[in-house]
């Protein structure tokens, strides 16, 4: 009887030590942040295939036209 008791009284606190070691890991180190989360918006890049307007067309256009009539 009493090694039943001693393996039920084990078993709560290693549960108890373990519930407590998962709160400060996880719930308590996320109250505080170190640094400042901002979102950052970013343009979704295009996949191969997709035309992409630029700024300056005439820079690419006589870049490949020189390039050609060399």
């Amino acid at each position: 009887m009493t090694s039943r008791i001693r393996k039920v009284a084990t078993f709560l606190a290693f549960n108890l030590l373990f519930f407590f070691a998962v709160y400060l890991n996880f719930v308590h180190a996320d109250a505080q942040l170190p640094y400042d989360i901002t979102p950052t918006i970013k343009e979704p890049s295009p996949a191969f295939g997709e035309t992409r307007l630029v700024k300056d067309p005439e820079k690419y256009l006589t870049h490949t036209a020189a390039a050609a009539q060399q």
